[in-house]
């Protein structure tokens, strides 16, 4: 039985490279936000706990927005890992529903991306 391999086109070292470090340093400023979110969420759990004792009104930051930045960080920090593990096992740049390689650009400005432009619409 004859079987017919097609190539699938992949980035170089070089460019694989360059999106790693884009990634790790996003990696880097999610995880620098997350504590500084997570540090606020503390102190205002703190501030609320003191308020109850001391039946006081709680301060009036939203501890609502901050979980749902940290949410947000934490979703940065899994997509950034996920696409540090698709740069190791060589399908970084391809896209998940097409194949094709989702341009360049498109990588820079969303370097954890998964989907194309097109399969995105």
């Amino acid at each position: 039985m004859n079987t017919i391999s097609q190539s699938v086109k992949r980035y170089s070292k070089e460019v694989l490279s360059e999106f790693k470090s884009l990634l790790v340093k996003k990696q880097e400023i999610a995880e620098a936000e997350a504590a500084k979110l997570l540090q606020e969420l503390n102190r205002l759990r703190e501030e609320e706990t003191e308020a109850f004792r001391f039946m006081e009104t709680p301060s009036d930051d939203s501890p609502a927005e901050l979980k749902v930045a940290l949410q947000r960080q934490q979703k940065i920090l899994m997509a950034t890992q996920f696409a540090l593990q698709r740069i190791e096992n060589g399908v970084y740049g391809i896209c998940s529903v097409t194949g094709n390689l989702i341009p360049v650009e498109r990588l820079r400005a969303i370097p954890y991306t998964t989907v194309c432009i097109e399969a995105r619409q």
